[in-house]
């Protein structure tokens, strides 16, 4: 049997969400520059604008691109455009947006998979596209051990979306010649984005039940509760 290939969540699954406020990355887009241009009042009235497009994200599951959507719009806006590359805009608002920190034991788990020749991939939801999330990965230590980093934001579709799904395995297998889709595994903490979204696109899953949530009945999932369970369920 052919040794299997791991898809990754990020979010609550190798790197722990301690917080998220959008407020703190509208800070640091005010603090670098658009005060010159605007009041903090302004910036935050002209961003809550686009409150409806994320909140129909969540039913509709398609992606906002946040460097490519709403930054070109704050610069129109207000006529002001910071003096730095967007990947470094794009990272620097995601470094104050998000606070993580890696899960207990991935580390470990991932330096065992790796040392078995396990190749690994991160499939995951979020605004900010894939070169920010490989290097908020390597900035915590852990992105060596991946082969890519797919975002929703890079396609305009999230988890459980099938079109990511798709997007993520079809990359994967183009990497893998020999590969087919029965030698994939999904981890993942969210259990209808992660579990249901990769079942339904015929993916073996793993759900990561830090919590100990109840499983639903007859899930067909393997379920772990640490991280370092991970190598001796593949």
């Amino acid at each position: 049997m052919m040794t299997p290939i791991v898809l990754f969540d990020l979010y609550d699954t190798l790197l722990r969400e301690r917080s998220f406020d959008f407020g703190r990355g509208l800070d640091m887009l005010y603090e670098t520059g658009f005060h010159t241009v605007c009041s903090r009042e302004e910036l935050a009235a002209y961003a809550a604008a686009f409150l409806p497009a994320y909140e129909a994200r969540k039913t509709g599951h398609t992606e906002i691109a946040f460097i490519q959507k709403d930054y070109p719009a704050y610069c129109r806006r207000f006529g002001f455009r910071l003096p730095l590359p967007d990947e470094e805009v794009e990272y620097a608002v995601l470094s104050r947006m998000e606070e993580v920190e890696p899960e207990d034991g991935v580390e470990d788990a991932l330096g065992v998979l790796a040392g078995r020749g396990v190749r690994m991939y991160v499939l995951t939801n979020s605004i900010f596209l894939a070169p920010s999330q490989e290097r908020l990965l390597r900035e915590h230590g852990i992105g060596r051990f991946f082969e890519a980093v797919f975002a929703s934001a890079d396609i305009g579709r999230r988890k459980p979306a099938r079109a990511f799904f798709e997007y993520g395995i079809g990359r994967v297998l183009r990497d893998n010649p020999g590969a087919s889709r029965r030698d994939l595994v999904f981890v993942g903490n969210d259990l209808a984005a992660d579990i249901r979204g990769g079942l339904a696109v015929g993916l073996r899953t793993v759900w990561y039940n830090a919590a100990g949530r109840p499983a639903p009945p007859s899930l067909p999932a393997a379920v772990i509760r640490s991280m370092r369970e991970l190598p001796g369920i593949l």
